[in-house]
């Protein structure tokens, strides 16, 4: 007769504390909508800034996670406030697959810039553009042979909206003199 051995996992309150309060500034939820195709989606996202060397506010790189049925698409995006450029590149993992980099692009984030997919398990289109003070994306996707569609909030971008305040002070002071 065999025994078999159990393992419980308990967090204590410092640790889920710890993971409330890293949820809370990192994680947002999408809920569903018609925008959505009546999907919640949960979106990941943590900034990332230079460890060594000068920091500039304005510019700033983020790793945004976002699990899509059987897949999570992971995107590089790294801003540059003063041109409103963006380089995204997005990879996806779907489980028992390596990690697919699915490409890369740059662009003017005013335009928005869109990345499209032919491989074997997944083909579609991502497409990132702001509105409101937003990164967005909307996306079709067929992942292992099952569509994917939907529009989804992914993270606030507060310098897009203080460079748009910014020019249009200046066109203001043109303007006075």
């Amino acid at each position: 007769m065999s025994s078999l051995a159990v393992v419980e996992t308990r967090f204590t309150e410092h640790e889920n504390t710890e993971l409330e309060q890293w949820l809370d500034n990192h994680h947002r939820i999408e809920r569903p909508s018609e925008r959505t195709g009546g999907q919640e989606y949960h979106v990941y996202a943590v900034r990332v800034s230079p460890v060594y060397g000068d920091v500039d506010a304005a510019d700033a790189c983020y790793d945004i996670a976002l699990p899509i049925g059987p897949a999570t698409f992971k995107f590089k995006a790294c801003f540059d406030a003063s041109n409103k450029n963006v380089s995204i590149c997005a990879y996806v993992k779907i489980p028992l697959i390596p990690e697919i980099k699915l490409g890369c692009v740059t662009g003017n984030i005013a335009n928005g810039v869109e990345i499209k997919i032919s491989l074997g398990p997944i083909s579609g289109l991502l497409r990132f553009y702001t509105k409101s003070g937003w990164l967005w994306l909307y996306f079709e996707v067929k992942i292992l042979g099952k569509t994917f569609k939907g529009d989804v909030k992914l993270i606030p971008l507060p310098f897009v909206n203080a460079v748009e305040a910014a020019e249009a002070k200046a066109l203001l002071l043109e303007d006075a003199e």
